[in-house]
């Protein structure tokens, strides 16, 4: 009797298992036209990314746009190498600002509704150059209609420049990227 219950409860378990939905699905970047190929760029673009606690005062700029090439697309990550960036009417504390060399080094996802991205620029200013650069933290959405990466809060830069640093703290640089595709428009996070 008590082999039998062992053999029951063991098929339960068994069948128990089969019927149980998989764990997380795996993790990739998805468009109207299907899985995001590699080699594809995808397009971030922002209109409030600032970066705050500076010496220049508050950095900010009208529009971002940020190209980045496919280069891993699941299963179990999403790896980006930016290709080009640019920027469109920036400011410092109100006086014109001029941003060059906008760069997106490297961005990855692991999962988790979340990635690091590591990024930098130049805010030139008259005679002062700014470098900034760091890595920094963002978190997305998965599924319909999340098509947008957002900064996640707190996320500090830092200047090889010691004038470009703030007196207390580092730069904190915020924002949130609309994603887009040449070919099937918005992508999203799918797991």
């Amino acid at each position: 009797m008590g082999k039998k219950l062992i053999l029951l409860a063991m098929a339960v378990a068994v069948v128990a298992a089969m019927a149980m939905p998989a764990a997380a699905s795996a993790l990739e970047l998805r468009d109207a036209a299907g899985k995001v190929a590699l080699n594809s760029v995808v397009t971030g673009v922002s209109t409030n990314t600032l970066t705050t606690n500076t010496p220049l005062g508050t950095l900010k700029c009208n529009k971002v746009d940020v190209n980045a090439k496919i280069e891993v697309n699941g299963p179990t990550s999403i790896t980006a190498k930016g290709t080009a960036a640019e920027t469109a009417v920036c400011e410092a504390g109100g006086e014109p600002l001029n941003v060059t060399e906008p760069t997106l080094v490297h961005l990855v996802s692991n999962g988790a509704d979340e990635g690091l991205a590591q990024l930098s620029f130049i805010a030139d200013v008259g005679p002062f150059e700014c470098p900034y650069g760091g890595t920094v933290g963002f978190t997305y959405g998965t599924g319909s209609g999340n098509d947008t990466i957002t900064m996640k809060a707190n996320q500090t830069l830092t200047s090889s420049v010691e004038f470009c640093e703030p007196a207390s703290g580092h730069p904190i640089f915020e924002g949130s990227y609309t994603l887009t595709t040449a070919v099937g428009g918005a992508p999203v996070f799918a797991q």
